[in-house]
């Protein structure tokens, strides 16, 4: 089963801003969530007894986003998570500056078939050919084309390719999925690894706040992912995202 969020975007038009240079697809790969969600909530409920004036100061006090946290609290929450064997992590860093045209013109069509490619090089399990599940965010639902998700990948792993026998796509609300939220944690710490892993540091002295997101800090939070990570993906394939990004662990 596979939990995905997305951090960054496709946009239609590249003005090389390195702020939107990349665009980020988490996997969360699971079978039994269980575990993983008791040890998330677990988590969120020691920082809300310790920070209640953060969460309560939140837009939705109901959903921490990711990019609402502080970097300890992320740091907290991933050390609780990649303690569990059956969690693994997989992710594909977009690089819009060398992304051709083509993939612009309709990007939700290109989020599907980047899912697409992320689930062909992964390494599926028996349930899982079986009856392919994947759990979106219904934020996605708004945008044009991903409703044909399903359809997509019905077409090309069950018809063409004859590797599963069925699939399908859900959409739930993420303040009520634990499990989507986790995956919007993964985005967002592999999105500002890569776009910020070229900005310099700032002088401590001109720090106004404690949320400032450090070059070095975003690397920290990525490498906490290490132990879990199954797959990871460039695309363009054939151009340079950073060597960071770790080849398949298949």
């Amino acid at each position: 089963m596979f939990f995905i969020d997305e951090s960054g975007s496709i946009p239609k038009d590249y003005n090389g801003d390195p702020k939107l240079k990349y665009f980020v697809i988490s996997f969360v790969h699971i079978d039994d969530t269980r575990k993983l969600k008791s040890v998330y909530k677990r988590s969120i409920r020691n920082l809300k007894k310790h920070y209640p004036d953060f969460f309560n100061a939140l837009p939705n006090p109901n959903e921490c986003k990711a990019s609402e946290m502080l970097p300890f609290m992320k740091d907290y929450i991933i050390s609780n998570l990649v303690k569990i064997n059956d969690f693994k992590i997989c992710y594909m860093v977009v690089n819009n500056e060398d992304l051709e045209d083509r993939f612009r013109k309709n990007s939700s069509r290109s989020f599907n078939y980047l899912v697409k490619l992320m689930i062909e090089n992964c390494v599926l399990s028996k349930s899982e050919k079986e009856d392919l599940k994947l759990i979106l965010d219904n934020r996605n639902v708004k945008l044009k084309g991903l409703n044909e998700l399903q359809g997509y990948l019905f077409n090309n792993f069950v018809l063409d390719d004859n590797i599963i026998q069925a699939v399908s796509v859900d959409y739930v609300d993420s303040q009520h999925h634990t499990t989507i939220q986790i995956a919007d944690l993964i985005a967002n710490v592999v999105f500002q690894k890569f776009k910020y892993q070229h900005y310099d540091s700032p002088n401590i002295n001109e720090l106004k706040t404690q949320n400032l997101i450090l070059p070095e800090t975003s690397k920290y939070l990525f490498d906490l992912l290490e132990p879990s990570m199954e797959l990871a993906l460039k695309f363009p394939p054939n151009t340079i995202v950073d060597k960071m990004v770790a080849s398949s662990k298949q």
